[in-house]
């Protein structure tokens, strides 16, 4: 049997995301029916969620969102953001709030949102009484899986996908 040569996605999953969102745009189906495709790279929330409980004090807060994808959106923040975001007619928004000492699980909450949502959050927090605050990034940890090349089918990918993609929204705690 001849070796194939193995084409490389991309070194990181924002080029990954994109390629595979360019995959997408050109197929027929698409295109005929003017379907805009959206993929971006879903972060695992527990490093970042872990920080923000554990954080002595928690200045400010931001994440980002877009447009509605139905099946994701928490009630509290994220589908008012994207009827907001869908009314004006924008692709992308921000918001940023702040304070002496936000409330963590509030946070969390969101966090888990944006995360599955393929959206980023920043927090600037003080680990302890007494240091300077610090920025933390959700999108610096991407969620992923791993399958062995032997054991790859499609239907073993859409299965372990499926199953990060409810850890992150918090809906297991099963992870291996």
């Amino acid at each position: 049997m001849p070796l194939r040569k193995k084409q490389n996605c991309s070194p990181t999953v924002g080029g990954i995301a994109r390629n595979i969102c360019r995959l997408f745009e050109r197929a027929k189906v698409v295109i005929r029916n003017d379907i805009e495709v959206s993929i971006d790279p879903i972060s695992d929330p527990y490093n970042f969620i872990d920080a923000i409980r554990a954080a002595y004090s928690i200045r400010a807060f931001e994440v980002t969102f877009s447009r509605s994808n139905p099946f994701d959106a928490d009630e509290f923040f994220q589908k008012p953001m994207e009827k907001y975001l869908d009314a004006a007619n924008g692709e992308k928004g921000k918001t940023n709030i702040s304070g002496v000492n936000l409330d963590s699980e509030t946070l969390v909450d969101v966090t888990k949102s944006v995360a599955a949502t393929g959206n980023d959050a920043k927090v600037v927090l003080k680990i302890r009484e007494g240091v300077r605050y610090s920025t933390k990034r959700l999108r610096d940890n991407p969620a992923h899986f791993a399958i062995e090349e032997g054991d790859f089918t499609p239907a073993v990918a859409l299965t372990e996908a499926r199953e990060t993609y409810t850890y992150v929204r918090g809906e297991s705690n099963v992870v291996d």
